[in-house]
């Protein structure tokens, strides 16, 4: 008998398989300059989006045990990033930059472009997928051609393969042929998706010369000029890195549309900016803003109204991350965000409410219809989500369904068992690389299965597929460090923190502790195995770790450790270990964790 959900999984790659082969019927027209606006056919086109930086290449991949944080996004992840922009009615986003192999990547680590002239071809074949089903959705993107930055590789890698200089990249003919080497491979290369050259494709909005340059307007003539040999179907933009426009981005034949960013922290001036540049861009040519954020709502309002009033072309915010093919969303905590603000996820969640997160996804839906001059549509309910197979009743996850607000999840015991209701509600946007559930009182000996359905505020999905059998393993403790209830007692200098997330691989809530400080946990039933995950922000010191029948004696154990560290000079991560144990018998109830340094503890699990 075939299992069931392999049937599912069939069924699952037979569906993405023709949503993205019936892409090519997107678009009717090219997007075109006409003046100082932007047309699709005689329509003015106008767009109020997202940045998704990591659209297509993930850098977020920040499991606890994970050691490269880079890979390449899947067809579902493609689709629910997509499909995103188009609930919030948004019809462009603009990705990071075309990436490029650094002297310091990590093993496996996919990039575009590995040495001048040599391409990897796996990454572009995810770059076809983007493209084909962001033309499914009705979105159009703009791809930065180059980074001025170190994040996913850039001019510095470019001047590093030849033995020279970052700097020497504006000027230098030899760095200059290799990146138009890079043009010439990406605005000829043919979509293996749809068959589509990339200069042909119309789900290119335009190419950009680059994310934040310090280019040469010199440089910029050459770069624009060689696009525009290769390519005349699409716009050229100038990625010069400013607030402000400058006068050679205005008069450069080959550059069609011109933009800046903006990130002030005074909301007038951030607004009054962006009047300015569009006054400066009129009777010239279109201007949108490219990137914008980092400010309070009611200082995002005011800049969308500026970029509307201005007759702008349009504005992508700063930053939307999509759902994770392993359940729950990709995170990331902004560097510049004044230690506040992390990527947006859709349609906002109680754990953005330090970034107002529910009312800027709302504000920016409304918006982008405002810009486009139509009425607002109804939510619709959300799509079934898929289980992925559950292995124990301590870690439960689903593939999320884009525009769920939560999600209801049920038990039953097999064979013949009634559905009871777990939980109502769950936000699968609560914890960053955890489980989405665990359901923490089965029974050992009895088997069960689960199933959940999305939530919205338009309704409800269908039940998904149950997923199952599954068996019991009696009561356990699953503590991600939200709140002291799980903790049976404690003492020392202890603090609940959600600080510096990034640096802890984004694990939002953790328990920071000094020297001597102490947590016990108690089961009713024996335990005989747990584990401790932990960051040190300095030096690794384990923690003192002992059981206890009756609380009173403690017996310490030798522990097993793993570290998970990897040096990274852009982010500082503190350094990851866990700290584990299994023991058949161990026969106690009580678990006494004792920093010996500053130390924090990100989630801890204790059972049978």
């Amino acid at each position: 008998m075939i299992n069931k959900r392999i049937i599912l999984y069939l069924f699952t790659l037979i569906f993405l398989f023709l949503s993205v082969n019936s892409a090519e019927a997107g678009f009717n027209n090219f997007v075109r300059a006409e003046g100082d606006r932007l047309m699709d056919g005689d329509r003015e086109y106008r767009f109020l989006s997202f940045n998704i930086p990591n659209l297509h290449m993930i850098e977020d991949q920040m499991l606890f045990s994970e050691m490269n944080p880079w890979r390449l996004p899947d067809i579902y992840e493609l689709n629910d990033a997509l499909e995103t922009v188009a609930q919030m009615g948004g019809q462009a986003v603009r990705i990071y930059a075309i990436t490029v192999r650094r002297p310091d990547d990590l093993p496996g680590t996919p990039k575009h472009v590995l040495a001048p002239n040599e391409f990897n071809e796996e990454t572009f074949q995810a770059l076809d997928n983007m493209l084909a089903i962001a033309s499914k959705h009705g979105i159009r993107v703009i791809i930065p051609l180059m980074d001025n930055w170190p994040w996913m590789g850039g001019r510095e890698e470019y001047a590093g393969f030849r033995g020279k200089l970052k700097d020497d990249f504006w000027t230098d003919p030899e760095l200059r042929e290799d990146f138009k080497k890079t043009i010439s491979f990406i605005v000829n290369r043919t979509n293996t998706v749809t068959g589509v050259k990339y200069r042909d494709d119309m789900a290119i909005l335009a190419w950009e010369t680059g994310n934040e340059l310090t280019s040469t307007p010199e440089w910029v003539a050459d770069i624009a000029a060689y696009i525009k040999s290769l390519d005349k179907n699409h716009l050229i933009i100038d990625g010069f890195h400013s607030n402000i426009l400058r006068e050679s981005s205005l008069t450069d034949p080959n550059i069609s549309l011109v933009t800046t960013h903006h990130y002030e922290q005074d909301p007038g001036l951030m607004a009054r900016n962006i009047q300015s540049n569009m006054d400066m861009a009129r009777d010239k040519k279109p201007y949108f803003v490219g990137e914008f954020g980092f400010i309070s709502t009611a200082g995002l309002e005011a800049a969308i109204q500026a970029i509307i009033d201005s007759g702008a072309s349009g504005g992508l915010s700063w930053s939307l991350r999509f759902h994770s093919r392993d359940g729950g969303f990709y995170w990331h905590s902004e560097m510049l965000g004044l230690g506040l603000y992390k990527a947006f996820h859709w349609p906002g969640f109680d754990s953005g409410k330090d970034y107002d997160e529910k009312n800027v996804m709302k504000m920016m839906r409304k918006k982008a219809f405002e810009i486009r001059g139509e009425k607002l549509p109804p939510i619709h309910p959300p799509k079934v989500p898929v289980f992925i197979a559950i292995t124990s009743p301590a870690s439960i996850n689903w593939q999320g369904s884009t525009g769920a607000s939560g999600y209801d999840i049920q038990r039953r015991e097999l064979p013949k068992g009634v559905w009871t209701t777990l939980e109502a509600g769950l936000s699968d946007a609560e914890e960053a690389y955890r489980p989405l559930y665990t359901d923490k009182e089965t029974i050992p000996g009895k088997s069960y299965e689960y199933r959940v359905r999305a939530i919205n505020s338009a309704g409800e999905s269908e039940w998904s597929v149950a997923n199952g059998p599954v068996n019991g393993i009696g009561e356990i403790i699953s503590d991600p460090m939200m709140r002291k209830a799980q903790i049976f007692t404690s003492g020392g200098k202890l603090e609940f923190t959600v600080k510096n997330s990034r640096q802890a691989k984004e694990d939002i809530y953790r328990l920071s502790g000094e020297k001597d400080a102490f947590i016990v946990y108690y089961l009713n039933d024996p335990f005989d195995q747990f584990q401790v995950d932990c960051f040190f922000p300095e030096e690794v010191s384990a923690p003192k770790i002992e059981v206890s029948k009756d609380s009173i004696n403690y017996t310490g154990l030798t522990i097993t450790s793993q570290n998970y560290f990897v040096e990274d000079k852009a982010y500082g991560y503190f350094k990851p270990v866990r700290y584990s144990y299994k023991q058949q018998g161990l026969d106690a109830k009580y678990l006494k964790i004792t920093w010996k340094c500053p130390m924090h503890i990100a989630h801890t699990n204790v059972g049978p």
